[in-house]
């Protein structure tokens, strides 16, 4: 029975990040999914995942604005870190579809 309570904590939280992924960036669900799964593995953006978004990963201001979407959905956030919201609400304005 913890399996499925896990399983279904996880969905909801890599539902919470892949909604704040679609404000911040603009990508097909395979892209979300590469992103989100490695940040959570990593906890870091790799440099493969810098190589493979280069439009996404290249500007430093929106590697920490995705990491801190994924972070936060995913409870892997300090409250100290979580302090500027006001940058939120963007449109999405990069293709990130992987070369």
């Amino acid at each position: 029975m913890h399996g499925l309570k896990d399983e279904a904590v996880y969905l909801r939280r890599y539902d919470i990040a892949v909604s704040c992924l679609k404000e911040i960036i603009e990508g097909r669900d395979e892209d979300y999914a590469t992103i989100i799964r490695s940040l959570v593995m990593n906890l870091k953006v790799s440099a493969k995942l810098r190589k493979t978004y280069p439009g996404v990963f290249s500007d430093e201001v929106l590697v920490k604005r995705v990491e801190r979407a994924v972070f936060k959905a995913f409870e892997l956030l300090h409250d100290d870190d979580d302090d500027d919201d006001d940058d939120d609400e963007v449109v999405p304005r990069l293709d990130v579809v992987a070369r």
